[in-house]
């Protein structure tokens, strides 16, 4: 980068709700350009505020969401820093690491992103996202008072509401591990009462991202992911 560490960077004009995505792609292309270096210390919040014409909490979660693809290392104290290639996991490893990871990993990754993507859909769900979340919830809550098996509509729920969150990484990859992790819900989808209890659940999601609260949806995320790793063992 050049000696003005904001150098370069410009903000298209998008919807509120998009621009941490538009400052985290900014940022990324820098980086992809190597006008930042493996080592390279990003700049600072207040300089890329300014740069930008957005709020910090708008940087913090562009960087945010960096960090969570491998691409910047946070150091507390210190800043971000463009992490080392090397180190990043590229497609093929994520691919990898998912086939061979048990389910404690996996369960523990998808809290970690389940728990934004509500915090995120809370903030950006459209009246269309409200609607499918609406739609998968009375289909989910339709099979269990059938006694059916409702294992994929429960996955349909939460695969929407990683969709209302507006990131298409952060649902791919939840996806992802949603996949990985199906069998071992399936099972757990099977054992008595625990239906009516995720319906339940999914409910006060969508309760809260319908109230556009955020830090209600964020708190019923990690309830219901704790829950979901308790009753699996793991």
């Amino acid at each position: 980068m050049s000696a003005d560490p904001t150098a370069g960077l410009e903000l298209s004009r998008a919807p509120r709700s998009k621009l941490a995505d538009v400052v985290a792609r900014q940022l990324l292309e820098e980086i992809e350009a190597k006008r930042l270096a493996p080592g390279t210390r990003l700049p600072s919040e207040r300089d890329l505020q300014v740069a930008l014409g957005v709020g910090r909490s708008t940087i913090r979660e562009a960087i945010n969401g960096l960090s969570m693809m491998g691409l910047v290392e946070i150091r507390h104290g210190s800043g971000a820093f463009v992490a080392d290639r090397a180190a990043r996991p590229g497609a093929e490893r994520l691919v990898a690491e998912l086939c061979r990871a048990a389910d404690p990993e996996l369960l523990e990754a998808r809290r970690v992103a389940a728990v934004e993507a509500a915090r995120l859909a809370a903030a950006r769900a459209t009246a269309a996202d409200r609607r499918a979340l609406q739609d998968a919830l009375d289909r989910h809550a339709r099979l269990v008072a059938a006694g059916e098996p409702a294992a994929a509509a429960s996955a349909a729920f939460r695969q929407a509401l990683a969709d209302a969150a507006g990131n298409a990484v952060l649902a791919s990859l939840l996806a992802a591990l949603g996949d990985a992790l199906a069998p071992a819900l399936a099972r757990l989808d099977a054992t008595a009462g625990f239906g009516a209890w995720e319906a339940a659940q999914h409910r006060g999601l969508l309760d809260a991202v319908a109230g556009g609260d955020a830090t209600a949806a964020a708190r019923r995320m990690r309830a219901y992911a704790d829950a979901v790793t308790s009753r699996l063992g793991a």
